[in-house]
């Protein structure tokens, strides 16, 4: 047989032992049967299909940002609308502003915010001005919430309303 139709053969017969059959796990080595089906995989988080009423409302505070090095100092505004709309709003100690809007659900210890806008488009500083760009989604993970404060991972916020 010539060497091309060897590995030929050879490259079909891997083929056909690749097929649409999943691997199965080898025996066990001491006693017991091996499971006849494979772990079902961890659930994810629970995301509410609807706003929380408890994060409804306009929050504010003073708290660490973690988008920079250095973590400077902002005063953040959080609005959660009961149409699952939100609008977020950084003004920094040292200047400038940011906000981003879009949509938002609440699941157990967060809040997921999918973006769908922001302002500035662009930072200016003395070396020029550059695109400003923003991560898709943004999660604010709650450490403690009631009616009058949301704690969240950067420090406390306020309900203003």
């Amino acid at each position: 047989m010539k060497p091309t139709v060897v590995l030929a053969l050879s490259v079909l017969a891997l083929a056909a032992c690749a097929a649409d059959t999943p691997p199965t796990p080898p025996p066990p080595l001491f006693g017991g049967a091996a499971p006849s089906t494979p772990p079902a995989p961890a659930a994810a988080p629970a995301v509410a299909a609807a706003p929380s009423p408890a994060v409804v409302g306009v929050w504010q505070g003073t708290v660490r940002d973690r988008s920079r090095r250095g973590g400077q100092m902002q005063t953040w505004r959080l609005e959660f609308n009961p149409d699952g709309t939100y609008r977020s709003t950084s003004a920094f100690a040292q200047g400038g502003q940011v906000q981003h809007w879009g949509r938002y659900v609440t699941g157990d210890g967060f809040i997921r915010m999918a973006l769908e806008g922001w302002e500035p488009r662009q930072e200016c500083g003395s070396a020029g001005c550059y695109p400003l760009q923003m991560p898709p989604t943004d999660t604010v993970v709650l450490v403690a919430l009631d009616g009058q404060q949301m704690v969240t991972e950067q420090g406390p916020l306020l309900r203003l309303q």
